[in-house]
């Protein structure tokens, strides 16, 4: 199925998904283990850490 799209549009997704990934999960655990858990930088590093477990 996937044969049948071309490679770029394939890139494409791959980026948009991404893109949705970093601003969905990471951006906002990163704000709240930082900032609203107090954790500082640590709290930071750890939801780039989580973000592409998830």
């Amino acid at each position: 199925m996937l044969s049948h799209i071309s490679d770029d549009v394939v890139a494409a997704i791959s980026v948009k998904v991404g893109v949705l990934s970093m601003w969905g999960i990471c951006v906002p655990l990163a704000y709240f283990l930082g900032i609203h858990q107090g954790l500082g930088l640590p709290g930071i590093w750890i939801a780039f850490i989580v973000d592409p477990v998830v």
